[in-house]
């Protein structure tokens, strides 16, 4: 069986041979390595077949997988100031695999039968109107200058109001 993956596997090899022995640059090689696993995850992840949803499920995890290593490769090299005036490019890399997941989500949305769709609309709008009172919450705090937490956060909130709005729909239509 041949391998689908095997010219990103090579592409890889090559990007950290190049890397490694041909750049002279601040970063160290080891980052630069992480970005490219993040690129190729990504890569991979949208090489997967999309006919069924154990396929789009692993399209989702190769993603998601890309996504983190980024953003890990990113913060460090931006929070280091390893590469002055990359900061802007640098930071929004990880949105490659975030919009590669929106189009996931929607695939496997699609592919779904009524139920589930229901299910899952159910819980998309519980985590919305969780998150609306999160930032509301924020905002309004602001009024009375208090800190503010990190953005970032927001999507913690909204991922796990999803999954709690999937168990408590689950247990509805059961």
């Amino acid at each position: 069986m041949k391998n689908p993956n095997a010219p990103i596997v090579v592409v890889i090899f090559l990007a950290l041979m190049a890397v490694v022995f041909g750049l002279n640059w601040p970063v160290p090689a080891v980052l630069w390595f992480w970005v490219v696993v993040g690129l190729a995850a990504a890569l991979i992840g949208l090489r997967q077949p999309a006919g069924d949803q154990a396929a789009l499920r692993r399209r989702f995890i190769w993603i998601m997988l890309a996504y983190v290593v980024l953003v890990m490769a990113a913060v460090f090299i931006v929070r280091r100031g390893l590469l002055p005036g990359w900061e802007l490019p640098l930071a929004l890399l990880p949105l490659i695999p975030g919009v590669l997941v929106v189009f996931t989500v929607v695939n496997s949305l699609r592919l779904m039968d009524e139920l589930e769709q229901r299910i899952q609309m159910e819980a998309f709008g519980f985590a919305f109107g969780i998150t609306i009172l999160a930032l509301l919450t924020e905002s309004l705090l602001g009024i009375a200058d208090l800190e503010s937490g990190d953005p970032g956060v927001y999507l913690l909130y909204m991922a796990t109001a999803w999954l709690l709005g999937q168990l408590i729909a689950r247990r509805r239509y059961q």
